[in-house]
């Protein structure tokens, strides 16, 4: 530890899947772990004597991808599809937060009223809940009585067994919700891209028919032909490279009005 301090570093940076109090720095609430009031910043500052930025998970994979790879003025919305559904929300280059410094989060939208499913935020019928990989592992074991233990299993087994009938049907649902909350996002915000990525862009190739097709057939045409949808380019490294990216920003800020 005491060698990585030595050097000149800039800042160490935090994602986290949920909820950030920026003006704490602390995550304030995660439902898919549980943890609330999590002091992270503070833990860190006991070991590490440098800026600590906890940051959610979605808006530093957004950040990562649009600097990275697209115009530094678009307007984009990354959406994160892991165990829940996050979205980083960028407009005219920059990250948007809202009031509460939490905006994006539409994968607490409702997209099925009458849904049984309960979502760890403790509402029925969310986005997250009908369309994220604990929606998609509780569906494969539903429907194969499958044993896996985690969600990779489960795309091993969906991949050896992509011609199978359940199968077929659980990929075009889970497409089919994928693309509903999509389409409400491109309804309400009128992006100019929509990135997809997270952990489901292992199984992307097969989502993606089923996905585009909702788009279209809930999306207003007025929207739906203005905006792009791709898939993330740095995977699992756009979360870092957007860390980075929001570090550099930050200490470039106070060197600018020292």
């Amino acid at each position: 530890e005491r060698n990585i301090v030595d050097y000149d570093l800039l800042g160490i940076g935090v994602a986290v899947p949920g909820l950030v109090n920026k003006k704490r720095n602390l995550l304030q609430f995660a439902p898919n772990l549980g943890w609330k009031e999590e002091q992270i910043s503070a833990y860190l500052n006991n070991r590490f004597q440098v800026p600590i930025f906890i940051e959610n998970e979605a808006n530093a994979a957004g950040m990562g991808e649009k600097e990275f790879y697209y115009d530094k003025d678009i307007n984009m919305v990354y959406v994160s599809i892991n165990e829940g559904i996050g979205c980083g929300l960028i407009f005219d280059g920059k990250l948007h937060r809202g009031a509460s410094g939490n905006a994006g989060e539409f994968g607490h939208i409702i997209i099925e009223s009458e849904s049984e499913r309960i979502c760890h935020c403790g509402n029925k019928g969310c986005w997250e809940a009908l369309a994220s990989e604990n929606y998609i592992y509780d569906s494969y074991i539903k429907k194969t009585g499958s044993e896996i233990i985690n969600i990779d299993q489960a795309y091993k087994q969906i991949k050896e067994n992509i011609e199978d009938k359940k199968i077929m049907s659980l990929l075009e649902n889970v497409g089919e919700n994928i693309g509903l909350g999509l389409a409400n996002i491109i309804n309400s915000l009128s992006p100019e891209l929509i990135v997809i990525g997270g952990n489901i862009l292992k199984i992307k190739d097969y989502l993606n028919s089923s996905i585009q097709k909702s788009i279209k057939e809930k999306a207003l045409n007025l929207n739906y032909d203005k905006v792009e949808v791709k898939y993330s380019k740095l995977g699992e490294l756009a979360t870092v490279y957007g860390l980075a990216k929001i570090i550099f920003n930050k200490n470039m800020l106070v060197k600018n009005t020292e």
